[in-house]
């Protein structure tokens, strides 16, 4: 299995890689490695790194995402990142377009204008889909489809794909080769463990 290369931004301590990567055990259910292969990461705290590179790698930059972004590799296969939230969390203060930190997206945007993946995922919180926060979406959907991507967006229920949570979760979704991304249906439970 060839692998695919992928850059991780606002990893965190790598929940989000882990999922890609596979390898692991959770609930007593083992989880088949994958073939992505994270060979850049980024996140701006100092503890979340820590837990990263004992977890998932050495491959984390820490640091400020502007900062770090000459450190990047030339091209990936994948870029995957959950930009900051806190502007358009239910439980933030709605700053939308006007947040600091929301604005980060064009930091994911800036790293797959460089390195051109082939797909593009960005997580972020339900508050996106509100309807204050359309226009400041739409914004986002608009500045990656001038990059060349066909993108989509949606809105999951990580329950309803084998994840014990009840968190919803929307993943804007970006292919280069024009084809549409196909959302997952869900996991029937059933079909779980």
């Amino acid at each position: 299995m060839q692998a695919i290369s992928t850059i991780s931004l606002f990893s965190g301590c790598g929940g989000l890689d882990l999922g890609f990567v596979g390898g692991f055990k959770s609930l007593n259910k083992r989880y088949r490695r994958l073939p992505f292969n994270v060979i850049w990461a980024n996140d701006i705290d100092r503890a979340a790194c820590e837990t990263y590179r004992k977890n998932i790698g050495d491959h984390i930059h820490c640091g400020d995402i502007w900062h770090v972004m000459e450190t990047l590799p030339q091209s990936a296969d994948v870029v995957i990142g959950g930009f900051p939230c806190q502007d358009v969390s239910i439980n933030g203060r709605g700053m939308g377009a006007n947040g600091q930190r929301t604005n980060l997206y064009k930091a994911m945007l800036e790293v797959v204008r460089r390195t051109r993946p082939s797909i593009f995922i960005a997580e972020n919180v339900k508050g996106l889909m509100m309807q204050k926060h359309r226009r400041y979406r739409d914004q986002i959907v608009e500045d990656f489809k001038n990059l060349g991507y066909t993108v989509g967006y949606d809105l999951y229920l990580a329950a309803n794909y084998g994840v014990p949570q009840m968190r919803e979760r929307v993943f804007i979704v970006g292919t280069r080769n024009g084809a549409y991304f196909a959302p997952p249906p869900p996991i029937l439970a059933s079909q779980i463990g």
